[in-house]
């Protein structure tokens, strides 16, 4: 339950002369002062039902449209790392070393192409703004929540993800 206030004493600054000489003076004989406060119990404020569904909606949409860009990122670097592969593969047979050792056929080994390289420095580049840009998304769904939601969101997120650690990670435990 939630306590509310009603009413309490007042303070020492409401006394004129007690505020002017101080504490203790001829009117209170002590610098001991009793405090009093009255409070009414009421039940604490709960999300409805309807209310709790869509937050938790909202929290399933966030997750499963940022795991479909990150596929669809993914799946577009492989098919380019494929494309560059299969057209480096080709200009290799053209011009491949080949080794004769004792019977066997060894293809001498080279290091990945500049463009190869590039490629995959892109990739991870594209790959690492958009997890920071989601997880921007993310910190904003939490900030934009009231306390109440955000305890409705805690809970749903199971008991070993935290809201802040959920911003980070993006994976919620189902």
């Amino acid at each position: 339950s939630t306590l509310v206030p009603l009413g309490c004493w007042s303070a020492l600054e409401e006394d004129e002369h007690s505020r002017k000489v101080g504490l203790p003076n001829d009117r209170v004989p002590t610098d001991h002062l009793p405090i009093a406060a009255l409070f009414a119990r009421h039940p604490h404020p709960r999300l409805s039902l309807e209310s709790i569904e869509r937050l938790v909606e909202s929290l399933n949409g966030i997750e499963s449209s940022q795991k479909m860009e990150l596929n669809a990122q993914s799946l577009l670097a492989k098919q380019k790392r494929m494309e560059l592969e299969h057209r480096e593969g080709e200009k290799k047979e053209d011009e491949s070393t080949i080794i004769e050792t004792e019977s066997k056929s060894v293809k001498k080994s080279k290091k990945p192409s500049p463009e190869f390289i590039e490629l995959v420095r892109h990739s991870r580049t594209m790959k690492k703004e958009l997890k920071a840009e989601q997880r921007m998304q993310r910190q904003n769904f939490i900030s934009e929540r009231t306390i109440l939601e955000r305890m409705v969101l805690q809970h749903s997120l199971g008991d070993n993800l935290t809201c802040a650690r959920w911003v980070e990670s993006g994976q919620a435990d189902k």
